[in-house]
C-alpha cells in the first residue's frame, strides 16, 4: 500500500506565513467561556470534556483521562489522536484554504507518517473507550492523500487519526484559530486566545495565529497577489 505521506512536506511554525502553510493539528477541549449562570467557568467542567470523562470512567476504559493543558507532551503517550490537516495557499496552480478544526485552539503535531492510520475529509468518530480496537480496525485501511484533504474539502474539518504510543510524535506549536470564531462574541475570541497562550507557555513553543483572511487581506494591502 502506498503511503501518501511520506514525502508530503509540513510548514514550519517558526516560518509562519498566514497565506502560505500546511500544519497537522491536534484541537483540545476546552469547554466554554460561559457557564449557565453567566459566570466564568472552569475548562474541566465544560460540557463536552465532562461527558467524554465520565463516559470513559462509566465503560471502563483502559485509556487515562490525560489532561493536555497542564501536561501538553502526554499527548505522545495517548493510544490514538484525533488530527486534522489545515493550511492556506496553493499546489500545482490550485488555490486551496482548509482552515476548520474541532476547537479553536490546540498542538501543532510532527508525527512519523507509518504512525498515520487513516484519513478522510469527514469526521470518523473514533472509539476512544477502546483504542486499541480502533487501531486493529484500520491497520490495513487506505491512510488517505494530504492533499485531497486540502483541496477538495466539504466545508467541515477533515479526519487523521494518527497511532500514539510514540515518543516521535512531537508538539511544535500551539495554534490560535481565529478563522473558525470569525463569527462569535468578542468573549469567545479572548477566553479561547488566552487559553492558547498559557497551553504555548506550557509546553514552551511557539504560538501560531491563524487570522481571518478577510481580515488579514484589509489589514494588509501590500500583501494581496504576494505568494
Amino acid at each position: 500500500m502506498i503511503n501518501n505521506w511520506i514525502d508530503f512536506n509540513y510548514s514550519n511554525p517558526l516560518e509562519f506565513d498566514s497565506n502560505k502553510f500546511v500544519f497537522l493539528v491536534h484541537a483540545i477541549q476546552l469547554g466554554s467561556p460561559i457557564s449557565i449562570n453567566g459566570r466564568p467557568m472552569d475548562r474541566k467542567f465544560g460540557i463536552g470534556y465532562k461527558i467524554f470523562r465520565d463516559l470513559k470512567k462509566n465503560l471502563k476504559s483502559p485509556e487515562p483521562d490525560y489532561d493536555l493543558v497542564d501536561n501538553p507532551f502526554d499527548i505522545a503517550k495517548m493510544t490514538i489522536i484525533d488530527c486534522s490537516l489545515i493550511g492556506r495557499g496553493k499546489h500545482h496552480e490550485k488555490c486551496f484554504e482548509q482552515l476548520n478544526t474541532w476547537n479553536p485552539v490546540g498542538f501543532i503535531l510532527s508525527v512519523p507518517a507509518e504512525n498515520i492510520l487513516v484519513a478522510e475529509k469527514k469526521d470518523l468518530n473514533s472509539d476512544f473507550i477502546n483504542p486499541e480496537e480502533e487501531i486493529q480496525h484500520y491497520t490495513n485501511a487506505d491512510n488517505g492523500d494530504p492533499w485531497d484533504l486540502l483541496l477538495n474539502g466539504i466545508g467541515t474539518y477533515n479526519h487523521v487519526l494518527i497511532k500514539g504510543k510514540c515518543d516521535k510524535i512531537k508538539i511544535i506549536g500551539v495554534f490560535d484559530n481565529e478563522w473558525a470564531l470569525r463569527d462569535s462574541p468578542q468573549a469567545f475570541k479572548n477566553f479561547y486566545k488566552e487559553w492558547a497562550e498559557k497551553i504555548s507557555k506550557n509546553a514552551n513553543v511557539p504560538l501560531i495565529t491563524i487570522s481571518d483572511q478577510k481580515e488579514l487581506l484589509q489589514s494588509t494591502p501590500s500583501e494581496v497577489g504576494k505568494e
